[in-house]
């Protein structure tokens, strides 16, 4: 929930934090079933084609991004999402 569905709520928050990542690793078979491709295909040409960096996102990757968030590190992020695709937005 962002801080704009908490207000008027009567709930007070610290933070809240959320993280829109891009295609991540292991979603392959779902995309090339939806697509009805073969999974190779649905990597280079629907998955990767489009995103500035030509990898898929390991789960690591997403877990240690998380981890920073809720770190104190992380608590300047609050009420926007931070978004973690290697430039799929930005097309």
């Amino acid at each position: 929930m962002t801080p704009s569905t908490w207000q008027g709520r009567g709930r007070r928050f610290e933070s809240v934090r959320g993280l829109s990542e891009g295609p991540v690793e292991g979603q392959i078979a779902d995309q090339a079933k939806a697509h009805g491709l073969p999974e190779d295909r649905v990597l280079e040409e629907v998955i990767l084609a489009p995103q500035a960096v030509k990898r898929l996102i390991e789960p690591d990757e997403v877990a240690a991004t998380v981890a920073f968030l809720l770190s104190p590190d992380g608590r300047a992020f609050t009420g926007v999402p931070v978004v973690m695709d290697q430039g799929w937005s930005a097309r």
